[in-house]
């Protein structure tokens, strides 16, 4: 018996690791990084974390320290990153003047992927919430406004 318990246990801190995934939307492919708590059970939320212009989801995991934030209060991190624009800029597209010609749904992106992470972690849609430097925040602004 407590050799299927620890068996249980192993399997289930392997399949909570944190670490880089991709995701199809629009038939673009995505990265992300997941962080979720350390302890073990249910996830108490997800937040996501947005990069500003020209950033990335690994300068946001080191400037921001959200994963400790995330382990101490239970809830889940997720870092993505913005594509790149005719520049090869990362960015959100957020309606920027000097962005006029790009198509990129990144409030269609980020949706999408909130309702994967919700169904595969059983996180409630009440408590997922995002944040954000620069172009990173202005997309948090322009999600609150087009996807409440």
């Amino acid at each position: 018996m407590k050799k299927i318990l620890l068996l249980f246990i192993f399997l289930s801190i392997i399949n909570a690791q944190p670490g880089w995934s991709e995701f199809v939307f629009d038939g673009v492919t995505r990265q992300y990084y997941l962080h979720l708590p350390n302890q073990l059970g249910s996830v108490d939320g997800l937040v996501f974390v947005l990069h500003g212009f020209g950033g990335n989801a690994n300068g946001m995991i080191g400037y921001t320290q959200m994963n400790e934030v995330a382990d101490d209060n239970g809830f889940a991190v997720v870092y993505p990153n913005g594509t790149l624009d005719q520049g090869g800029t990362r960015f959100w597209n957020v309606g920027y003047e000097f962005h006029f010609d790009e198509t990129v749904n990144d409030v269609g992106f980020l949706v999408a992927l909130a309702l994967s992470l919700q169904s595969d972690h059983n996180i409630d849609s009440d408590r997922i919430f995002s944040t954000g430097f620069s172009n990173g925040g202005e997309m948090c602004y322009l999600l609150g406004c087009e996807a409440s």
